[in-house]
């Protein structure tokens, strides 16, 4: 019984964070479409990119977040699991990312989009970002923290939400 308990508890946290994240963006949306400097017709393309985002999330980690749980699981790959994950991310991500800065201006002319290219620019920062954090969240979950998993899922979102009103703010002075 205390396995299924444990796992409900680790199950609650590791939801509420990615509850707290999306419940947090829609209730963002009339700032940003309404109080900013963004137009509702920027705020339909934006969200046109982001939900690209996930796709290109997929192709980034390529499966390695599942394949990092099948051999940590291992005695014999646990010194070394982490590290052999993270580097090669590490490289696929830079090796992607430039890839798709190169490649920005076709990607903007192909959705529609070229009239806004720092949307694309920083869609291609945030793609790597989530993909150089996969492992590390991977490893919380593996080690059974979902506590701390929460917290920095949640702590990213509150920075997240700040500087998305920072930077407003910013932009409406201009």
């Amino acid at each position: 019984m205390s396995e299924i308990k444990k796992l409900a508890g680790q199950t609650m946290w590791y939801g509420l964070s990615s509850i707290a994240a999306r419940l947090i963006n829609y209730l963002l949306t009339p700032y940003l479409t309404y109080a900013s400097a963004i137009k509702t017709s920027d705020y339909g393309k934006m969200g046109l990119v982001y939900a690209a985002i996930p796709i290109l999330n997929i192709i980034f980690t390529y499966g390695f977040e599942t394949a990092y749980f099948r051999f940590a699981a291992k005695e014999e790959n646990k010194k070394t699991i982490y590290s052999t994950a993270f580097i090669s991310l590490f490289a696929s991500t830079i090796f992607f990312t430039v890839v798709l800065w190169f490649n920005q201006g076709a990607i903007g002319k192909t959705i529609g989009i070229n009239d806004i290219p720092q949307l694309i620019q920083l869609s291609i920062f945030i793609i790597a970002f989530d993909t150089l954090a996969a492992i590390p969240f991977a490893r919380l979950r593996q080690q059974g923290k979902p506590v701390k998993f929460a917290f920095v899922k949640i702590a990213g979102i509150i920075i997240n939400v700040f500087l998305r009103g920072f930077l407003s703010a910013i932009v409406r002075m201009l």
